[in-house]
């Protein structure tokens, strides 16, 4: 009887093996697509307001952040009773940033307006439909392969977006939700690592309440702590207009 329950066990173990090797890229793609909710609401996702706050180092700021399809962005932090705000409106950008003794709005420059975007949508990558239609958004698989992630196997789906940047999701075999990033940023070769946690559902969307950071190898992590987001709520343009 000991001898049958060992030979269940292993062929258990080896088929739950075979399985998880035996997956393609694209069929992982897609039921990673499924987990993250709705395909028709990932692609009518056109704004969505994110109210929560930014932790660091112990200390807590009210953020406020915004999108706009398909490339406007604006993140509104507190400062201690000063407001410093990032933009994004798809051509140009601009910042006011008193730790930095920026209290007027102030161009960004063509290299920080090149890094802007894709930092970006690193940081709120939750809501990405990026790998919806991939290919024909020029987005190139470099590699599926297995590790293990606390513990428990994952995989690790490897690819490519214009402008050269290197994502690395980690998925859950199980749910299929992609829970950490990785994210090498183009000719910056900043590294981004992202943790997602406490997943939940909104308006057919997936989201998380928790995203954790860091940036290469800085140990500081700075966390995002999700308490409100409305979803294809009107936003106006003038919002990200450079005053």
């Amino acid at each position: 009887m000991k001898l049958l329950k060992y030979k269940v066990l292993i062929l258990t173990l080896i088929f739950s093996k075979v399985l998880l090797y035996s997956e393609t890229p694209e069929e992982i793609i897609e039921k990673n697509v499924k987990a993250r909710g709705n395909i028709d609401s990932l692609q009518n996702l056109k704004t969505f307001r994110i109210v929560g706050k930014i932790e660091t180092e112990g200390t807590e700021f009210p953020m406020v952040y915004y999108f706009k399809s398909p490339d406007k962005y604006r993140i509104q932090i507190d400062l201690m009773g000063q407001s410093g705000i990032t933009v994004f409106n798809g051509e140009e950008g601009w910042i006011v940033d008193p730790s930095q003794n920026i209290f007027n709005p102030q161009k960004l420059s063509a290299l920080e307006v090149a890094s802007i975007k894709p930092m970006l949508n690193c940081i709120f990558s939750f809501y990405s439909n990026m790998l919806i239609d991939y290919k024909s958004k020029g987005i190139k698989v470099d590699s599926l392969y297995q590790s293990t992630y606390d513990g428990k196997k994952v995989f690790n789906l490897a690819f490519t977006a214009p402008g050269n940047h290197h994502y690395t999701y980690t998925i859950d075999p199980n749910s299929y939700l992609d829970f950490f990033h990785t994210v090498v940023l183009g000719s910056t070769n900043i590294t981004f690592k992202l943790k997602l946690m406490e997943f939940y559902s909104l308006n057919g969307i997936v989201f998380p309440r928790i995203i954790e950071s860091k940036v290469d190898n800085n140990q500081r992590l700075t966390k995002v702590i999700i308490e409100n987001i409305q979803v294809n709520n009107p936003i106006e343009d003038n919002l990200f207009s450079i005053p």
